[in-house]
Order: C-alpha cells, then structure tokens, then sequence
C-alpha cells in the first residue's frame, strides 16, 4: 500500500489449535499479533537513504498453565539507512518504549531499548572471488 512516498504494510496473524483427540481448544499454540510497517525514501537526510518505523501489537495468551499466561503488549522500532561508496550503513532502535514482555511460549524476559548500528560493504572480492569451471 502506497500513500504518497510512504510505503505501508499491514500483516496480522490469529493462530488457533484443536485437539484431534478430545476436540478442545488449545489455548498455548501462541497469541494473536498485528503488525504496522510503515517505510519511505529519505535522499535529502542520507544518500539512498531509508527510514521505516514498525509498531507490533500482541494479544495476551491464557493457557491452562498459569505459566504460560502473558499480558497483552506492544512495541516500536525505528532504522535509518544510507549507502555511501558501496558501504550500506545502517542504525536500528528496537523497543522504542523501553517496554518489558516476553513472547509468547518465551520463558525469557526480552531486552529493554536497543541500540544498533551495522556497516555492511558489497563489493566484487577481486582474487578472492570464486572462480567458475568452464
């Protein structure tokens, strides 16, 4: 979906399981989760630059074990990048609200805000590069 120069992407799933057995609903197969990804060029701040936010909401999970059972939860990310010489760079900012959750199924708490940034160049390797069997 296109508005303007920005690129929007909406995905969502609702996973849902039965026993084949007793016909019962599965509570733990995992939790309903939406997706906004929203993407647009930025030549004038980076040069082949690209900015995208995404915001993730997930459902809460009640499972029979009170192990299992998570609240409801939502994050945000944001990355900038640009290619400068044939080196792509790139900044990441992972739960932009600093929220504490775990994922479904997950027994581990996920990290707080994160910061990342990653130079990657693409280049042709030269003599290192394999060569071909005729």
């Amino acid at each position: 979906l296109r508005a303007g120069r920005v690129q929007a992407q909406l995905s969502a799933g609702f996973p849902r399981g039965r026993d084949l057995d007793t016909g019962e609903s599965i509570n733990d197969v995992g939790a309903a989760r939406a997706t906004l990804d929203l993407r647009t060029g930025a030549p004038n701040f980076l040069p082949r630059g690209l900015v995208s936010l995404r915001f993730r909401w997930t459902n809460a999970t009640r499972g029979t074990e009170q192990v299992l059972a998570r609240p409801a939860f939502w994050t945000a990310a944001a990355e900038a990048s640009g290619s400068w010489s044939g080196v792509r760079l790139t900044l990441a900012v992972k739960n932009l609200t600093n929220t504490r959750y775990r994922e479904p199924l997950s027994f581990l708490d996920e990290p707080g805000r994160s910061v990342s940034f990653a130079a990657r160049w693409e280049g042709a390797l030269g003599a290192f590069a394999p060569r071909r069997r005729s």
